[in-house]
């Protein structure tokens, strides 16, 4: 009818490996239901990625079809297909080694399915002298931009003895994921994000981890990469930037093998509107280099305030909860006590020492020893985390216990907690959280610090010990870390940089305010079906995903608006580890009848919205792998569904959890 006009019929294509039990995705385009309807569509269309494919849909020129040249799909009318990578790098069950497929195909009968897949197939451009149209190339014998229309050539000379200073993520394309200030990697222009897709005259999309170290060592002191850059500061690409990018102006004519029509200038200026969601990606733009210095100390400052919120919201806690509570031994026990709040005091401490430090550096030299005032106090941060954090679960096990009673809720209820105070259950959830922002801005603050710095080697120290504490920390806990090995994923924008999706319409994670509370396994029962996931709350959603063995997140799911769930059922009868959701068609607004409540710690509590019309509901189950985790995430997601029920975080925007003033 009429009101479906505005929306698209999806089509997508896969290929199916029977050998290896395993699908790829080979691209997708999509056609408005108006037009559909009104006339037949037939013709040759390129497969797109999935955020180009869901909006749009391009036709294949007669000019592109009937080019046999292998740079016939890799000119400027499908710039498009730039934004392909992260479906074609990325199977939903990929392989720990992946391997070199053999294209056997004449040129003649390339399909669109390998546009989705042009960097794979990438040439290099022939000599400059032997190209008419590259002739106005520098005397070095490369152009301003590089040997292929999609990718930039740096030129790394070092002295024999040193590095050249990068660091490579195993993906594919081989992606650049640091690069040290001050050393050949970095005097050439390479930037973290980069992607190599040829080392000296060899493609490496596709080749393993080996292969392509020996190619760099073969090279001795003079490497040459071509890389393929995402220069645009939001994460979008379009032919201007593409080309600006690799210096070229945007007049500049490519090579006879070019295609043209009249799709090109439409697809592209639509492309720079896009987002791109390329698997653990920082881009960066073009131009004038970053003042590390300034970073540093914004950094710094960042840090700063960090600790000083984090010292403001333990002395909260404490003065709030934790001493009113160790004198009410007829309503917890001191051996209870010391398993709800553990070694708070002592972190608390330890915050205090490191800020008392921080703080006594003056004037130019403020932030210049941030590594060495860690590197003073890592082995008692980690020692007092590691121990916090081990005992997490039975915390969350005990406060599920005890709000049964109505004195310890009374207690901890009245006065109420201050809106932008922390309530008892973000209390004991608050030093996990810390140490992971902790780790962030640590390493933001290494990024940012020159290797000829004095505080270089400590920073370093520091990031890599807490990164591997962090690591073991949560994976043995079973919290916010899937156990598959990787960097360790700390903001939305990590996990963001990660996602697939695969089933469901792709949208933004990184929204204003919106914030990751938590992340661990958790699975879904429908029927004698019991699907395992990879779960993560946010402070409005519950999004559900598949970790492949390369840490990316495929969704396969819609996610569960928080604000829809119209009662959380956490005592299960005979299932010790399941709990359910109901969840309305329509969400509910603000007005609640548990108003009166400011902290979620009643067990099983029905969020009533008295909707105006019995709407329709479903029932989520959920299963937990033990009882403990159960508690963990029956403590933060009944908690978050009051605060966006209640006059405490009708938004994410306005969350609780924001740090205190």
């Amino acid at each position: 009818g009429p009101d479906d006009w505005d929306r698209r019929v999806l089509i997508s294509a896969w290929h199916r490996d029977r050998n290896k039990r395993r699908s790829e995705f080979l691209g997708c385009m999509s056609f408005a239901v108006k037009h559909v309807s009104k006339k037949e569509i037939s013709g040759s269309f390129r497969l797109l990625s999935q955020a180009c494919g869901r909006t749009q849909h391009v036709p294949v020129t007669s000019t592109c079809a009937d080019q046999t040249d292998a740079m016939a799909n890799q000119s400027e009318s499908s710039v498009e297909e730039c934004v392909s990578i992260e479906e074609s790098d990325i199977a939903p069950t990929p392989d720990p080694v992946p391997d070199r497929r053999l294209h056997t195909k004449k040129d003649g009968e390339k399909t669109a399915n390998e546009d989705s897949i042009f960097l794979r197939h990438l040439e290099l451009d022939p000599p400059v002298e032997n190209n008419p149209v590259k002739g106005n190339a520098p005397s070095g014998g490369v152009s301003k931009g590089g040997r292929t229309p999609f990718t930039t050539t740096k030129r790394l000379t070092r002295q024999s003895g040193t590095s050249f200073g990068f660091s490579i993520a195993w993906t594919h394309p081989p992606r650049i994921e640091r690069v040290e200030s001050g050393l050949p990697a970095d005097q050439a222009g390479l930037r973290p994000g980069d992607y190599v897709i040829f080392v000296d005259k060899t493609n490496v999309v596709t080749l393993p981890e080996e292969e392509i170290l020996k190619l760099i060592k073969s090279c001795g002191n003079h490497l040459i990469l071509e890389v393929y850059r995402k220069v645009s500061a939001n994460g979008t690409i379009g032919r201007s930037s593409l080309l600006s990018a690799i210096g070229l102006p945007h007049t500049t004519a490519r090579s006879s093998t070019a295609c043209s029509g009249a799709t090109t200038a439409t697809a592209s200026i639509e492309l720079t509107k896009r987002r791109l969601h390329l698997p653990q990606v920082t881009f960066t733009s073009e131009g004038s280099p970053e003042n590390v210095v300034e970073g540093r100390r914004q950094a710094v400052y960042q840090l700063l305030h960090n600790e000083q919120q984090y010292v403001l919201c333990l002395q909260f806690g404490i003065a709030r909860f934790l001493l009113p509570l160790s004198e009410r031994r007829d309503v917890i026990s001191p051996q209870d006590h010391s398993v709800l709040f553990q070694n708070a005091q002592e972190l608390l401490r330890l915050t205090e020492d490191v800020l008392e430090m921080m703080i006594q550096e003056e004037g130019d030299r403020f932030g210049s020893s941030v590594g060495r005032i860690f590197l003073r106090k890592m082995s008692a941060i980690i020692s007092g985390y590691r121990r916090y954090c081990s005992g997490l679960k039975k915390a969350d096990c005990l406060l599920v216990e005890k709000t049964r009673n109505s004195a310890f809720v009374r207690l901890i209820t009245e006065p109420p907690v201050p809106r932008r105070r922390p309530d008892l259950t973000t209390f004991v959830h608050k030093p996990l959280e810390h140490f992971r922002d902790l780790l962030k801005l640590l390493q933001t603050i290494q990024n940012n610090t020159p290797p000829k710095d004095d505080d270089y080697p400590a920073i370093s120290r520091v990031v890599q010990e807490f990164q591997t504490a962090y690591r073991d920390i949560t994976v043995e806990s079973g919290l916010m870390e899937p156990e598959i090995e990787g960097r360790p994923l700390l903001s939305l924008q990590d996990l963001e940089s990660r996602l697939v999706f695969t089933r469901c319409k792709p949208f933004v994670l990184s929204t204003p305010g919106r914030q990751w509370i938590f992340g661990g396994d958790l699975s879904r029962v429908e029927g004698r079906s019991v699907r395992s996931f990879w779960a993560l709350l946010f402070t409005d959603l519950l999004l559900f995903a598949k970790v492949s063995r390369d840490r990316v997140l495929f969704v396969t799911e819609e996610p569960l608006s928080l604000l829809t769930v119209s009662q959380a059922l956490f005592s299960i009868r005979k299932k010790a580890t399941e709990f359910r959701l109901m969840v309305s068609s329509t969400p509910g607004g603000t007005d609640s009848p548990a108003t009166g409540v400011t902290c979620g710690h009643l067990p099983d509590l029905p969020l009533s919205r008295t909707p105006r019309k019995g709407p329709r509901r479903r029932t989520v189950a959920l299963r937990a792998p033990t009882p403990e985790l159960k508690a963990v995430w029956q403590n933060l997601i009944q908690r978050q569904i009051i605060y966006l029920n209640t006059g405490r975080g009708g938004t994410p925007a306005s969350s609780p959890l924001d740090s205190p003033d």
